[in-house]
């Protein structure tokens, strides 16, 4: 249970270096999670309230994600993200450590794969065209 909760917040959270070309179809099914009315349909508004739920499991202690939190949740995590890349990718203040509002308005390679027309917002069209086009890049 504590693995599957921690791929699925890995999935949606952590940025790999090469976004676009990383992004697989089960990244791409943990962004759907986020759909919180069950509509079919993302907004960037229920995906950045999706990642402050995630926030509250990965914070440990003090209510920032540091290095440490990252460490002991690391072992759980998919080999296709880069863990130590998180708070270089997230931290916009350059405090070394990751608030709830960095965490839920940072990138999401993912979101940004599935949104083709970019207004913030994955329809269901958008999913079926993303997973096709991954699950096309994958048998190559």
């Amino acid at each position: 249970m504590i693995r599957t909760v921690l791929v699925a917040l890995a999935a949606a959270v952590f940025v790999p270096q090469a976004a676009a070309e990383t992004v697989s179809v089960r990244m791409l099914d943990r962004v759907k999670q986020a759909d919180a009315n069950d509509d079919g349909v993302v907004s960037w508004a229920e995906f950045a309230a999706y990642r402050r739920i995630q926030f509250k499991r990965m914070d440990r202690d003090d209510g920032y994600v540091t290095q440490r939190d990252i460490d002991a949740i690391r072992m759980f995590l998919p080999r296709e993200l880069e863990p130590d890349r998180m708070i270089a990718n997230f931290d916009a203040d350059g405090d070394g450590r990751i608030s709830p509002d960095e965490l839920a308005d940072g990138p999401s390679p993912a979101f940004a794969v599935a949104d083709s027309n970019g207004d913030r917002v994955v329809t269901a069209a958008e999913f079926k065209t993303a997973e096709a086009a991954l699950n096309k890049k994958s048998v190559r």
